[in-house]
């Protein structure tokens, strides 16, 4: 059995950034969580005679993230407990396996980017009262599959 883990913690922050005239100094970096984890394992059962299975899942998982430089809300994103796992079967002789995986089994959508087109949609007084339009991008949804290995 193995069993593997990582942990981050990064407290980046801007130093010196100023667009357009906005002052973003102190703010957290795009896409740069607080803290990330993954933690997993996996297990192999070996034959000479009948080959090897190999059982292994592993979690992830990311704190509050920006998409912008201005850390609004609206655009920040989060990974929470992204499951994986799959089950391999090594054939004997070892040059053959084959793998029935599902990857984001908890079919978590976390916005991977996003941008604030308001500008482009809304007239001038509905974007006064707060309103956006935000143009975002997902991370996959749970998928399912079988893959094949010959090694030479």
């Amino acid at each position: 059995m193995d069993l593997f883990g990582n942990y981050a913690y990064t407290d980046g922050k801007y130093s010196s950034l100023i667009l357009e005239g906005q002052d973003y100094s102190g703010n957290r970096l795009v896409l740069t969580p607080k803290h990330a984890f993954t933690i997993g394992g996996s297990y192999r059962l070996e034959s000479e005679r009948h080959g090897a299975v190999t059982f292994r899942a592993d979690m992830q998982y990311k704190s509050l993230a920006y998409t912008d430089v201005a850390n609004t809300n609206y655009q920040s994103t989060r990974l929470n407990g992204v499951l994986n796992a799959s089950i391999s079967y090594a054939f004997p002789g070892g040059n053959w396996e084959i793998t029935a995986f599902g990857d984001n089994l908890t079919n978590f959508r976390s916005r991977t980017t996003s941008n604030d087109i308001s500008v482009f949609y809304l007239p001038e007084a509905v974007l006064a009262a707060g309103k956006h339009v935000v143009s975002a991008d997902y991370s996959p949804p749970a998928t399912y599959g079988v893959s094949l290995r010959w090694t030479f």
